[in-house]
Parts: structure tokens; sequence; C-alpha cells
């Protein structure tokens, strides 16, 4: 029972690192719960508990982001899941890259479209809004509003739909 239990483990370890592995960046904490537990990959007591022993033996790490934390395979973790990979189940790993593939077209999305704003003084907010093409902006906005639920209404308007306002704004650009 013991034996199994462990082996059962350590396929869900290297699944873990399988998927960090697939990203092939930094994603955020919530991104991996959100691709194991869609996927039904494990439980999520089991992902956190794994991730605490992960990231005790290196093989994965928390690192900085522009907003929180995120998570990326060290390279300790992508050469054990050389040695290992073997170990997982093909059907397994086809469906996680075929999840894999669907997901990081929307990744790329978000990291595409960026909207901050932070207090700069009493009643002035900066908000910054983006749209980048790879690392090339497209188009790159820095704004001063007066009010905080300003400065939030546009950051969300732009995450949602900067694609049609980038366009609108080029038309005005281009028509004038």
């Amino acid at each position: 029972m013991f034996v199994n239990d462990n082996q059962a483990q350590v396929r869900d370890k290297l699944t873990i690192l399988y998927v960090l592995h697939g990203f092939d960046r930094t994603i955020t904490q919530g991104q991996l719960e959100e691709f194991v537990l869609d996927n039904d990959l494990m439980n999520y007591f089991a992902l956190q508990q794994y991730m605490g022993e992960m990231t005790t033996a290196e093989l994965v790490e928390a690192v900085p982001m522009e907003v929180g934390q995120g998570i990326t395979i060290t390279s300790k973790g992508k050469s054990s899941l050389d040695v290992f990979k073997d170990r997982l189940k093909s059907s397994t790993v086809s469906q996680v890259d075929q999840a894999l593939e669907q997901v990081q077209s929307r990744i790329n999305m978000e990291r595409q479209i960026q909207a901050t704003y932070k207090k700069i003084n009493e009643g002035h907010y900066k908000v910054h809004l983006q749209m980048l093409e790879g690392s090339d902006p497209l188009i790159d906005l820095n704004l001063t509003v007066f009010s905080n639920s300003r400065a939030k209404q546009l950051c969300d308007h732009w995450k949602k739909d900067a694609t049609s306002l980038y366009a609108q704004i080029m038309g005005t650009l281009i028509e004038s």
C-alpha cells in the first residue's frame, strides 16, 4: 500500500514539474492551481503539500513578479524531470499537453495587456495602460486621474476590452 502511495506522490510531483516546464515562464500560484484543478490532475491539498516539499527540495522556487510572486521550475527541477519523466503516464502527458495549448494563448493575452495604477499624492493617481506584442509596446498610456475609483475603472475597462479600445484610438488618430 505505501509503495503505491509513494509512487503516486512521485507521479503527482513529476506532473507538477511537467506543467511548470510546459508553461516555460513564471506563472502565479493561482494559475498553477487553476490549471491543476481544472484538469483534475490532483486535489488542492495534495498540490499545496507537494509544492511545499518541492520548494524545500529546490525543484521549484518562488520568484518576484510585477504584482505578487510567481512560481517557476528550477534547473534542479528540470534535471529531475528529464531523468524521471518516463514515470509519468502517457495519458497524463497527453492531457497536460492539450490543456497547455489551450491555456497558453489566454495567458499570453493576459501578459500582453497590462493595467496598473498607483497613488502619487492625495487625490492623484497614475494609471499605466499598455498593450504589448512580444516585448514591443503597441500602445503605452500614462494618465493622471483624480480618484481611486476612476483609476480602478480605467484599469478594469482596459483589461476587459483593450483590443477594441486600441483599435478605436488608432482609428481616431489616423482619421485626424
